[in-house]
């Protein structure tokens, strides 16, 4: 069967890797330069690598965590030290958390991540009605924007707290010493030739016998079948025009779920020894929620949520400078500078970070997962089990959408 596959992230590529093992026709078309979508290692000056986009494996046992152990690549786990900037200096989390004035807060807390929460509320209003002191509310915001991608008003309270009690068991790995520009050549190098770079699609029309695909250049491919990975952004901007529409479900599916910016940034300072710890985060800053440091004099900067969206019009290099060097027990010689850095929202084809659930939306990722005659669906918003927003929830989405098709009556 001859089947193209829309998008050369990591949903794309282990579909790809798949349907070619079982000798179908396969071509990939991305419509960047670029393979890897959402996994982005940029190769600095000195040799080193930033991984711009994800760098956690969330769930090591996962399809795509077997897959790396068995390539022998070696990951690490990690324990973080968690700092936050409260009353103009760097405090433990957790010394503060024992602080009486806090102490109620974290025990609220607790309790909402222990329970299931409404689907018709958001988590601004979970918050609110559980009466947790706005000081610590700050901290939880930051917390929760830059884990789930979004505003606390925007996140469905129902759709994170699933996701709290399906991850509370699991502890994340990191690579140690590859990039995820390396793994992904280790595991799907084989289907690299398979794809065609700066070929965006427009039109997807599907006939009786087959699907046609159509591109920009105003070229028009044929297929059997169609596997569609890009991002929710791209679906919910109409980047692709489907003929027939697509179910009205579909479409209801695509709205209800979001995708927000982000940025990520690499930050260098010249004072090495901070900290005692090899690992480190840093939560409560006015406009970052979270730096982290996983090499003395080395932070990077995790930019989404609430202060995101309502970030000034100023060159946000210098205000995640600017911020970090009044945290950190710097010198006025020692200096603060960002490398680099990667803002999602103005990167073509992408678009945004990762999705979210609005509230009230429960079985939206199950309708933008079902197929749809001759289309299917992959990428991480269609992951229904609570590993949305992750590497390894994006290959289990290819990987169970590869099995729809082998076991259709079109496959058969």
């Amino acid at each position: 069967m001859k089947v193209l596959i829309i998008g050369a992230g990591i949903s794309g590529l282990h579909a790809a890797w798949r349907l070619n093992a079982e000798a179908h026709e396969v071509t990939i078309l991305e419509a960047s330069s670029r393979i890897g979508g959402r996994a982005y290692s940029q190769i600095l000056p000195d040799g080193s690598t930033f991984e711009a986009g994800a760098e956690e494996l969330h769930n090591p046992d996962s399809l795509l965590g077997d897959m790396i152990r068995k390539k022998g690549i070696p990951t690490e786990k990690r324990t973080y030290e968690e700092y936050t900037y409260w009353k103009g200096k760097l405090t433990l989390l957790e010394k503060l958390e024992r602080h009486p004035f806090f102490q109620p807060s974290v025990k609220q807390f607790e309790k909402l991540e222990s329970r299931p929460l409404s689907p018709r509320i958001s988590m601004a209003e979970a918050l609110t009605k559980s009466r947790i002191y706005l000081a610590y509310q700050h901290i939880a915001r930051a917390w929760i924007g830059n884990e789930y991608g979004t505003t606390a008003a925007n996140l469905s309270a129902w759709e994170w707290s699933q996701t709290e009690r399906a991850t509370e068991e699991i502890t994340s790995t990191w690579l140690a010493g590859h990039s995820w520009a390396e793994v992904l050549e280790v595991l799907y190098g084989e289907v690299f030739p398979l794809v065609r770079k700066e070929a965006p699609v427009v039109k997807v029309s599907q006939e009786a016998q087959h699907v046609q695909v159509g591109l920009k250049d105003g070229e028009t491919i044929h297929a059997d079948a169609v596997l569609i990975t890009v991002p929710l952004t791209q679906l919910q901007a109409q980047k692709i025009q489907f003929n027939p529409p697509l179910p009205a479900s579909k479409q209801t599916a695509i709205q209800q779920l979001g995708m927000d910016g982000g940025i990520k940034a690499l930050v260098q300072t010249t004072a090495v020894k901070q900290f005692p710890e090899p690992f480190v985060s840093i939560y409560g800053g006015k406009l970052v929620p979270e730096y982290w440091s996983n090499k003395a004099g080395q932070f990077t900067a995790f930019w989404m949520g609430n202060t995101y969206q309502a970030q000034p019009e100023t060159n946000p290099i210098l205000l995640i400078q600017d911020e970090l060097r009044g945290m950190l027990p710097l010198t006025q010689q020692d200096t603060c500078e960002v490398v680099t850095f990667q803002s999602w929202k103005e990167v073509p084809f992408i678009e945004g970070a990762y999705s979210y659930a609005k509230p009230g939306a429960t079985d939206m990722r199950s309708l933008l997962a079902a197929p749809v005659g001759r289309l299917y669906f992959a990428g991480e918003a269609t992951h229904t089990a609570f590993a949305h927003a992750t590497l390894h929830g994006a290959v289990d989405t290819a990987e169970r959408a590869v099995k729809e098709m082998l076991t259709s009556e079109l496959f058969a």
